[in-house]
């Protein structure tokens, strides 16, 4: 299996770090086309992929995936080592019957594995370092944003701070995620990380510009310039430590 991309590799390794050394059995929840669903795979897990779109479940499939289509918490299946919501939590509506049916899946001593942002946190100039960014990467031709996406009302606005509040207004903030998860279990560990990256990979193609964006995003945050909006967290249900 070629590596994987970059915005994959990052999440791989926080996955990799929470997995036991044996072969484990996780579910992903919102694995869309199921890119780190094989990733886990490939590293010797057995992984079942979960989405609610066909398409999605159909290329996870493709992958040679174990996927299946599910409107998430309707699924029925387990147990398993480590449930994984990678960047999906904050689309659920319900998130105490998501977290909920998490913990039900689970094997004892398994854990819940959350990878998520923190979209209220983005300040102004975590916004204005995000849309400067992209402007660079279109007058050196590295992006091409799609129109009408993220990237591209980023680079029309006037004020990016204002596109950014009003494009994640739809979304559950991370302190809504993080009090469902602490109602389920004891969080035994979190984490901040970058995240602004990834709005940069999905407007372009180039794996090597991606993580040269990732890379000066973490010297940003280090530095105390921008903000880290992304958010992990580790749950073990039931408190179980």
């Amino acid at each position: 299996m070629a590596s994987p991309d970059p915005c994959t590799a990052h999440t791989l390794a926080f996955v990799r770090a929470h997995l036991p050394p044996a072969r484990a059995r996780v579910l992903e929840v919102g694995a869309g086309d199921g890119r780190l669903a094989a990733a886990i795979a490939a590293v010797g897990h057995r992984v079942t992929a979960v989405d609610a779109d066909a398409e999605a479940v159909a290329a996870a499939v493709a992958r040679g995936l174990d996927a299946q289509q599910a409107q998430w918490p309707d699924f029925a299946g387990g147990p398993y080592d480590l449930v994984l919501f990678s960047r999906s939590l904050h689309h659920l509506h319900d998130l105490d019957a998501a977290v909920a049916h998490a913990g039900a899946v689970l094997a004892p001593g398994g854990r819940v594995l959350v990878e998520d942002f923190a979209f209220a946190d983005g300040d102004a100039a975590t916004a204005t370092w995000l849309a400067g960014t992209l402007r660079l990467l279109v007058a050196a031709r590295a992006v091409a944003p799609t129109a009408g996406g993220f990237a591209a009302r980023m680079l029309a606005a006037a004020d990016p701070f204002a596109a950014w509040q009003q494009d994640h207004d739809h979304v559950q903030p991370l302190a809504a995620m993080r009090a469902a998860l602490a109602a389920h279990g004891a969080i035994v560990h979190e984490e901040r990380t970058g995240y602004l990256f990834r709005y940069v990979a999905a407007a372009m193609a180039s794996t090597t510009v991606v993580e040269t964006v990732r890379a000066a995003e973490a010297l940003a945050i280090q530095a105390g310039v921008i903000r880290a909006i992304g958010a992990r967290l580790v749950v073990a249900p039931g408190g179980q430590v």
